[in-house]
């Protein structure tokens, strides 16, 4: 059955409205966890089957935001993964900056507060904080050239590998920051779902950092981006909301929260413009003179033969 525009854009339809039903099934089933069968004091759950539960539910979740993109083109010959500016692209574009900003003024603002955990890494002269205070320095260096990936793009400007590449690098530095942190417990549930939403953010920017490139591959876009909406944005809103009830003290952390909220926002208005990005594409393609429209679009991965001219 030949990929068509129409049906290129019904399943990024399927895939967006799957993946939202996934982030609000894991979050409301996560907070129950965390209510009810959760320690914050050691930061561990309570005795019982809930950690093995925990482990196949976002397995589960993570598995079927891959599956609902499965159905997608992995490379057309027919359309450019060229996702257009729209205001809402817009808007979480400038509230990500805005987020990745405040990674860098936080921890900067709670240098004295000596209740902050990154504030209190950054003036800690332990041998045993020394590579989580590297890396937490590295990425508040990086935060700006970071920031700049999202500024280009709500300022409609044409986006360089080289910021989807810094911002990559934040994102990887902050996930090293969490993972040589002594001060947190090794087998906290919650240090090993914040680690598994920076890992799926990390994943998600190497497909942005395909698409700066100019790399088509709509599965491989869509697989990153449902995998933040779903894992990254449950990890933020759980711990925001559990701030907001007064069980969690974040701190200067909550900056790390809010762009992990606010990258997956983006993701989501990303995969909201595919859903009607190729009307312009189909449009552009109708006043072309070229080959017909179900042997451009075929799903292949070799460019399309050249007709032999008749002798």
């Amino acid at each position: 059955m030949p990929t068509t525009p129409e049906s290129v854009r019904s399943r990024h339809r399927f895939a967006l409205i799957g993946t939202v039903s996934l982030l609000a099934l894991l979050t409301a089933v996560q907070i129950l966890f965390y209510l009810y069968g959760y320690e914050f004091e050691s930061d561990l759950y309570l005795h019982g089957p809930l950690p093995t539960i925990t482990v196949a539910v976002w397995l589960t979740a993570a598995l079927g935001a891959i599956l609902l993109n499965l159905p997608l083109p992995g490379k057309t010959l027919c359309f450019e993964l060229n996702i257009r500016s729209t205001m809402w692209i817009d808007t979480a574009s400038l509230l990500t900056a805005a987020s990745l900003l405040a990674t860098l003024a936080l921890p900067v603002l709670f240098l004295n507060d000596g209740g902050d955990m990154l504030g209190k890494l950054l003036t800690s002269a332990e041998e045993a904080d020394a590579t989580a205070k590297m890396m937490l320095i590295a990425s508040i260096v990086l935060a700006i050239p970071a920031a700049f990936h999202f500024i280009l793009r709500f300022a409609h400007h044409k986006t360089y590998p080289q910021s989807a590449c810094a911002l990559l690098i934040w994102t990887a530095f902050s996930t090293l920051r969490v993972y040589f942190d002594m001060r947190y417990l090794l087998t906290s549930p919650r240090r090993i779902m914040h680690l598994v939403a920076l890992l799926a953010v990390l994943f998600f920017l190497i497909a942005e950092l395909r698409q700066a490139r100019g790399i088509v591959n709509r599965r491989f876009y869509g697989i990153g981006a449902s995998l933040v909406i779903v894992v990254a944005g449950c990890d933020a809103i759980c711990n925001l909301l559990l701030a907001a009830m007064g069980h969690l003290s974040l701190g200067s952390e909550i900056a790390n929260y809010l762009f992990l909220l606010t990258v997956t926002l983006y993701a989501a208005t990303r995969l909201h413009a595919l859903c009607t990005e190729e009307k312009a594409n189909e449009a552009q393609e109708a006043d072309a003179p070229s080959a017909p429209a179900a042997t451009r679009c075929a799903d292949s991965a070799e460019p399309a033969k050249e007709e032999e001219m008749p002798q």
